[in-house]
């Protein structure tokens, strides 16, 4: 028998190595792939496969990985140690050329899968995915199944076999780790405006630039709490706010709660019972003489609260053949661009839809409304008409509300709550 150290302690590190790419490659995927093709309705992420479909997309992969293991197994048995004329690269060994080519493809099915072709739910998203799992636990089964063939050639004593597998479960453990904590570090560090939310407010107008008068304005706001530090500018521009963290919390418990009463009955309204919930917030009415009507009562008046603020900062230009309109806002980026072009269109007569086009990209969205739309209506009904449209759309996307057995159950999305925070905000200072 050999000498039990048969293997370097680079080839172990190699192999340990290799398994954290192999759990990287794939644990994120599982652990985030489900989430990220059918996201929960109303929280602004585009649902790009129904939610009925997401489990058989995965399973389809999951079968196709049981039916390549052996497939590999046989084929990498079978597989010359000196490399032939075929092989594109002159790598040496059985298990060696799988590993190589393996990774690289784990790599490029990596990140192909987070590519779906098309921005909305669609059957092509779910052929998509399908297909690239496949790949993908192909490509895994092509790079593991040889990884860890190699370690009984590798190490021939029993106590050297051990070592090894302490390296194999350590680079196992430490992928797992890393594909747990890892993606969220990476959204915090690259995509900083999902997790660090602020808000900015300036001061103009009525309001006025002196940073005495400012701070007046934060004391209503944040009555007898810290308030954030105001940037002045230059005579003749804004003074500018920024709350986030502590002070945007503290901003948002202070009037989202009340915008939320402000939209039922007053009869009711100090009766509810409002709660936080990943994502947004839950008000449960108890129950007592609500209308029946309540729930188109709570989107009506939320889409009205929403149509004011759009049409109060839409932005207008005339054009040769007609009149283009832009609106730019946070809740916008979180709004499916189809949804939103067919709700504008289907707010106009049919037979000048064709003279509506509808451009939305993150968080602008521009509409050119020509000739033939703004004669039959004036270009401020035509101006209000659109804002009421993707007023509605939006409440669509950020609003769910049940009424049973006379309790009301209504949830808010995130973005939703955020503009009707500003909505309070901008009422109470204006009643300053």
């Amino acid at each position: 028998m050999t000498n039990a150290r048969e293997y370097k302690w680079t080839e172990g590190l190699a192999i340990c190595l290799g398994m954290i790419g192999v759990q990287l490659a794939t644990q994120v995927i599982a652990q985030w792939g489900p989430y990220f093709y059918s996201p929960s309705q109303g929280i602004g992420r585009t649902v790009y496969v129904n939610i009925a479909l997401v489990g058989v997309l995965f399973f389809i992969g999951t079968v196709w990985d049981a039916i390549t293991d052996p497939l590999v197994g046989i084929w990498s048995d079978r597989t010359r140690t000196r490399p032939g004329r075929l092989r594109l690269l002159p790598i040496r060994g059985r298990r060696r050329p799988f590993i190589f080519w393996g990774s690289i493809g784990l790599v490029v099915t990596s990140i192909a899968f987070w590519y779906p072709p098309i921005d909305a739910t669609s059957k092509l998203n779910f052929a998509y995915g399908a297909v690239l799992l496949c790949l993908h636990w192909g490509v895994f089964t092509i790079t593991v199944v040889p990884l860890t063939s190699l370690g009984p050639e590798i190490a021939r004593s029993e106590s050297a076999r051990v070592n090894l597998g302490v390296w194999t479960a350590v680079g196992m453990i430490c992928g797992l780790a890393m594909a747990i904590v890892l993606p969220g570090i990476l959204i915090v560090q690259f995509d900083p405006a999902r997790v660090d939310d602020s808000v900015t407010l300036a001061f103009r107008g009525t309001h006025g630039t002196s940073e005495e008068g400012i701070h007046e304005a934060l004391e209503v706001l944040l009555p007898g709490g810290e308030r954030p530090a105001p940037a002045m500018g230059p005579d003749g521009e804004d003074a500018r706010v920024v709350f986030r963290g502590g002070l945007l919390d503290a901003l948002d418990s202070g009037h989202v709660e009340s915008a939320i009463r402000e939209l039922f009955p007053d009869d009711v309204a100090s009766h509810i019972h409002i709660e936080a919930i990943p994502g947004g917030r839950v008000a449960t009415a108890p129950p007592s003489t609500l209308p029946p009507d309540i729930v188109s009562h709570l989107a009506g008046r939320i889409s009205a609260a929403l149509a004011r603020d759009l049409y109060s900062r839409v932005v207008q230009e005339k054009t040769d053949g007609g009149i283009g309109l832009t609106y730019v806002g946070g809740l916008l980026d979180k709004l499916d661009a189809r949804d939103v072009a067919e709700t504008i269109q289907a707010a106009f007569p049919e037979d000048v839809r064709d003279q509506v086009q509808v451009h939305h990209v993150d968080a602008v969205l521009t509409v050119h409304l020509g000739e033939r739309v703004l004669g039959p209506m004036s270009t401020e009904r035509a101006v209000e008409t659109v804002a009421e449209a993707v007023a509605g759309s939006a409440c669509s996307a950020q609003f769910r509300a049940t009424h049973k057995n006379q309790t009301v159950r209504a949830v808010f999305g995130k973005d939703l709550l955020a503009e009707l925070n500003m909505a309070a905000v901008k009422h109470l200072l204006d009643e300053r």
